[in-house]
Order: structure tokens, then sequence, then C-alpha cells
């Protein structure tokens, strides 16, 4: 065996977008590398369920796909169960490298299964090991992307429909989303933060009571609060996720 170089000397942000797109939900991610970054990025991947995905997208110069559609790559992944939960982005061409201080936008893919809290892996460029007479060993040290690359917490495809489907199961996505949000700094005034957090306390109040009609009223003055802090103190990656909710949640209340 041989032991891979280390991949993760890169410092990195991931920027989410969540948005309903014909009955489904639209995410998209831009990735950013920090100016503290010493490497180039290799990889990008982000937890997500194989099954359902369509409309995958890639920056110019990456190419996406499951590990275990590409042999290539299987290094990375070397224990079939790990292919089977995640998504991956790969740089395939070195004029479109992303180095420190640079920006790639446009990963993205649809799919039924609404916005939770998901892992993304991204790893930096490493030299293709070089084994003498072409004897490549059964594996290689440290080579998997889970074990090799740095790690987060983002907002991706996580909740079956059916898991949220009722009032409490959406606003217990939305609370988490919320608390999230704020801790990443998406919603970056603590004064909003807490505003946001209290009328869906009230929501869950009334909801908890059998309300219904108040329940609407306050989710009502949640969403515009929202909505008038977009742009301002609320980013996309923080609206996209909560108000996709909020509209879930709204029709739930209207329902006979």
């Amino acid at each position: 065996m041989i032991q891979a170089q280390r991949a993760d000397s890169i410092q990195v942000e991931v920027s989410p977008a969540v948005a309903a797109s014909d009955g489904r939900v639209r995410y998209s991610y831009d990735l950013r590398s920090m100016q503290a970054s010493v490497q180039y990025v290799e990889i990008f991947g982000l937890e997500v369920a194989k099954r359902g995905v369509t409309s995958v997208r890639a920056p110019q110069g990456w190419r996406a796909f499951f590990p275990w559609q590409v042999q290539a790559w299987s290094r990375y992944f070397p224990r079939r169960a790990e292919t089977d939960r995640v998504l991956v982005w790969a740089n395939v061409d070195n004029r479109r490298r992303l180095g420190p201080g640079g920006t790639a936008e446009g990963f993205g893919f649809d799919t039924n299964l609404l916005p939770g809290l998901t892992l993304n892996w991204t790893k930096g460029l490493i030299p293709v090991p070089t084994f003498p007479e072409e004897a490549m060993p059964d594996s290689t040290v440290g080579a998997s992307l889970f074990e090799n690359s740095v790690s987060d917490t983002t907002i991706g495809p996580a909740v079956p429909p059916e898991a949220a489907d009722e009032p409490d199961e959406i606003l217990r996505q939305m609370s988490t989303l919320l608390d999230f949000s704020c801790r990443r700094g998406w919603i970056d005034n603590h004064g909003i933060c807490n505003s946001l957090s209290k009328k869906l306390q009230h929501v869950h109040s009334s909801v908890a009571d059998g309300n219904d009609q108040a329940a609407s009223g306050q989710l009502g003055a949640f969403r515009h609060e929202l909505s008038a802090q977009r742009g301002k103190h609320v980013s996309e990656s923080a609206f996209g996720a909560l108000d996709l909710y909020a509209g879930r949640l709204a029709e739930r209340l209207q329902a006979p």
C-alpha cells in the first residue's frame, strides 16, 4: 500500500441556493476558495442520495458524476457504500482551476428531496501517485475523499417530502435551518435572528393549539420579515430553504 499525500490545504466557503422548480427542488451551489488556500480545488462532493436526481449542472471545466459511474475516480471511493451517498464534481480543465481567491459558480441539480443539513467535502489537488513498472497497489491509504479532504455542513437535499408533510414537522425543519443560518452568518443580524425565531415560536404555539387561522397570520408576518430582509441581512443561502418551507406550511394551514 502507499500513503496518499494530504489534500486538505484549502479553505473553502460553500454557498447554497434553494428554490422550488416545477414540483421539485432546485439546488445550486457556489464554491469559493479563500485566499489562505494553498492548493487548487480538485473535487467538490455533496451528500445526496442518487435516486431521483435530475438536471445535474456543473461549472465550465468541471464534470459531475456519481463515483460508481466512473472507474477512473474509484481510488477516492474504496467502499461501494460511499458511492451511493455522494454526488461529485471534479475539475477536468487545467485552464479553469479553482485557486485561492477564486469562485466556481453553477454546481447543482434537481430532486424531490426537501432541504435539510447535509455534509460536503472539498479536496485539494495533489499529484496522482505513480508506481514502478505500472504495478498499482490494491489500495492507497488516505485516498478516500472522506478521509482526505475538508468537510463541512451545508443546506442540501436531506428530507423526504413525506417527512415534512405535517405543520409540526415543517416547523421543526424551519427552526433547524433558521438556527443554522444564524450561526453560519447567512442571517447576519442578531436582532433579526431573534425576531424570526420568536415569530416561528408563535406559529408553533398556534399550531399546537389547533388555531390554524392564527398560525397563518403569524406565518405571514414571518414571511414578510424574511422577504423584507432578503439581500440585506438575509442572504440567498438562508432565504431559499426557509421560504420554500414557509410556502409549504402556508398550504397545509389553508387546507380544508
